[in-house]
C-alpha cells in the first residue's frame, strides 16, 4: 500500500505523474519558426515575431540565431520600428549578443523613415540594447535624440526604464537623462500615486548611476512619493533607494532621512527578519555602515539575525559586504553572526572570493577573533597568495587598473589586520610575502592611505618581519597625507610596532613627531604617560620636539 502524504498525495501517486508526465509538444507554427531552414524565407513582421517567440522560449542553438541574424541583414530595409523592437526583445530575452548585427540594423535605424514610430517602441529598443550590453553610444544618441521630446506620452514605467537604460550605457551626459528627471520632478508634484514603488525605485537607481544630483528631484520623490507609503515597498525596492542614497549621500545629504523611517519600520514589523533575502540584506548592511548610520540597535540586530538565518545561502561577494558591514553596527548579535559565518558559510565561498571580498570577510573575522579550522586556514592563505599572483600577473599584463580595483587600500588594511589572527606565523608570512608586489603598486600608484600604512607596519612588527625598502616605498607613497594631524592612539601604536622591528624610516618619525607637538597640548596624563613608554630611548633623538612637548 502506499505510504500516505499531506493533502491526501501518496508517493504511488506522484510517481505516476513523474512517469506519466511528457515534455509539451511544439505546435506547427513553433515547429516553422525555430525551423532554420524556413527563416530563410521569412517575411520581415514573421521575422520578428519568431525572434521574439524564440527568446521567449529560450531556444538555444547557434544555427538558429545565425539564421535570424543573416534574414535579419538580408530584409533590414524593410523593417519597421516595431519589427526592430521584437527583433531585439528576442536576443535579449534568449541572451544572444551579436554586436554586429546590431551595429549594421542601427547604422540606419527605421525610426528615421518609419511614420509609425512609437516612443513606446524606441524605449522598449534602448531598453533591450542595454540588456544585451550593447553601449553604443551614437545608437543611444539617436534614440534619445527621437524620443526626448515624447516623454509626457510614456507611461511611469517607460520612462524609469529609459533612464536605467541610458544609466546602464554610460549615457549620462545626454540631454534625455535631464529631460527624463523634470519629468519625474512634474508627475511627483502633480500625481505621485503613478509612481509606484518599483518605478520610483528604478529610477533613483539610475539618476544615482549617473551621479544626477538634483536636490529639488530627490527630494519631491523622496519626500511626496516614498515617505507616505514607506510600508508599500519591498524590502528589495527599499535597498535600491538605499543604495542609490548611499551614492549621492555627500550632494544631498538630508536624503539619507528616508533612511531612518525604513529602518524604524522594518524593526516594527520584523520585516527583515521575514522576508529579507541575502541580497537585500548585504547591500542594506553595506549601505548604513558606510553612511555610519549605526544608532539602530533594533536595525543592527535585525541585520544580524535575518542573515544568520539563511548564512548559508549568501554568495562570496554578499557574505563579504554583509560581514564587512556588521563591525560597524554593534549589536547583541553581531558576534554570533560573525563567528557562525567564519565557521560555516565561509568555507563553503571561499573560493569564489576575490582579494577584495577576502579583506572585508578576514578583517571581520579579525575583529571577533574567530577561531579558523587548521584546513580552512591554510586554504585561505592560500586562496590569498594565489588570488595576489593572479593580480599581480594582470598587473604586468597591463590590466593593473582593473586590480585596483579588487584590492583597494581599505580591504588591504583589513585583511593584514585580520590574518594575523586567523592563520599560523607561517603562512601569515607567505601572505605577506605575496601581498608585497601589489603593496609596492598601491604605494607608487598614490592609492595607499595612512591607515593602510599603519596596518602593513603593524603586520609585519607582529611577524617579526623587517623589510626597510618597502617601509620607505609606504611611507613615500602616503607623504601628502601624512602632513594631516594624527591621532595619538595611531601614533603610539606605529612606534610600538617601529620599535620591535628595530626600524627608523626618517620620513615617517618626522611626521610622528609633527602629530606629537600638535597634539601634546590636548593630552591626558595617561595618554602622554603612553607616549613616553611608547617613544623609549631609541627614538627620542629623533622626535626632539614632539617628545619634549609631551614629557
Amino acid at each position: 500500500s502506499a505510504l500516505a502524504l499531506p493533502g491526501g498525495v501518496t508517493r504511488r501517486c506522484l510517481g505516476a505523474q513523474a512517469r506519466g508526465k511528457k515534455p509539451a509538444e511544439r505546435s506547427p507554427l513553433e515547429n516553422f519558426q525555430v525551423d532554420p531552414r524556413e527563416v530563410q524565407h521569412m517575411a520581415p513582421h514573421v521575422l520578428s515575431a519568431a525572434v521574439s517567440s524564440a527568446g521567449s522560449s529560450r531556444h538555444r542553438g547557434d544555427a538558429l540565431w545565425r539564421a535570424y541574424s543573416d534574414r535579419a541583414l538580408a530584409v533590414q530595409e524593410r523593417l519597421t520600428l516595431h519589427d526592430l523592437r521584437l527583433m531585439l526583445k528576442g536576443f535579449a530575452d534568449a541572451s544572444v549578443r551579436d554586436g554586429a548585427l546590431f551595429h549594421k540594423l542601427l547604422a540606419s535605424p527605421p525610426w528615421r523613415t518609419d511614420a509609425q514610430a512609437s516612443p513606446r517602441d524606441l524605449c522598449s529598443i534602448a531598453v533591450n540594447l542595454a540588456k544585451l550590453s550593447f553601449t553604443d553610444k551614437a545608437a543611444f544618441r539617436g534614440i534619445g535624440a527621437e524620443v526626448v521630446s515624447h516623454l509626457k506620452v510614456l507611461e511611469a514605467m517607460d520612462l524609469a526604464s529609459l533612464a536605467n537604460a541610458f544609466s546602464r550605457a554610460g549615457c549620462c551626459d545626454h540631454p534625455v537623462v535631464a529631460a527624463l528627471a523634470a519629468e519625474f520632478h512634474v508627475r511627483a508634484s502633480s500625481s505621485p500615486k503613478e509612481l509606484t514603488p518599483a518605478v520610483v525605485a528604478l529610477a533613483l537607481t539610475s539618476f544615482a548611476v549617473c551621479l544626477h544630483h538634483d536636490a529639488d528631484l530627490w527630494r519631491a520623490l523622496l519626500d511626496d512619493v516614498v515617505a507616505p507609503r514607506i510600508p508599500e515597498y519591498s524590502v528589495t525596492q527599499a535597498a535600491l533607494i538605499a543604495n542609490s542614497v548611499a551614492r549621492c549621500a555627500d550632494a544631498i545629504p538630508e536624503s539619507r532621512c528616508i533612511l531612518d523611517s525604513f529602518a524604524d519600520h522594518w524593526v516594527a514589523t520584523g520585516a527583515l527578519e521575514r522576508s529579507a533575502n541575502p541580497e537585500d540584506l548585504a547591500y542594506l548592511a553595506n549601505t548604513f555602515a558606510r553612511l555610519k548610520m549605526s544608532s539602530n540597535a533594533g536595525l543592527n540586530l535585525a541585520f544580524a539575525t535575518a542573515a544568520l538565518q539563511q548564512l548559508s545561502h549568501f554568495s562570496a561577494w554578499q557574505l563579504a559586504l554583509l560581514c564587512g558591514a556588521l563591525p560597524h553596527l554593534p549589536s547583541s548579535g553581531r558576534e554570533a553572526c560573525l563567528l557562525a559565518a567564519a565557521g560555516g558559510a565561509f568555507g563553503d565561498v571561499l573560493q569564489d572570493c576575490s582579494l577584495g571580498h577576502l579583506g572585508l570577510l578576514v578583517g571581520a573575522f579579525g575583529f571577533v577573533r574567530a577561531s579558523l579550522a587548521p584546513p580552512l586556514a591554510a586554504a585561505l592563505a592560500a586562496r590569498i597568495c594565489a588570488q595576489a599572483a593572479a593580480a599581480q600577473a594582470a598587473q604586468a599584463e597591463g590590466r593593473g587598473a582593473q586590480q585596483h580595483r579588487v584590492l583597494s587600500s581599505g580591504a588591504l588594511g583589513s585583511l593584514l589586520d585580520g590574518i594575523v589572527h586567523l592563520v599560523s606565523p607561517a603562512q601569515s608570512q607567505q601572505v605577506l610575502a605575496a601581498l608585497r608586489p601589489l603593496i609596492l603598486d598601491l604605494a607608487r600608484s598614490g592609492s595607499l592611505r595612512v591607515g593602510t600604512m599603519y596596518s602593513i607596519i603593524g603586520a609585519h612588527a607582529h611577524l617579526q618581519v623587517r623589510d626597510a625598502e618597502l617601509f620607505d616605498a609606504v611611507c613615500a607613497g602616503v607623504a601628502e597625507e601624512l602632513a594631516q594631524p594624527s591621532s595619538v592612539l595611531r601614533a603610539e601604536r606605529l612606534l610600538v610596532s617601529l620599535g620591535m622591528l628595530n626600524a627608523s624610516p626618517e620620513r615617517l618619525l618626522l611626521h610622528i613627531d609633527g602629530a606629537l607637538l600638535e597634539l601634546a597640548p590636548r593630552l591626558t596624563l595617561q595618554e602622554a604617560g603612553q607616549v613616553t613608554a611608547a617613544v623609549g630611548s631609541s627614538y627620542r633623538a629623533c622626535l626632539r620636539q614632539g617628545f619634549r612637548h609631551v614629557s
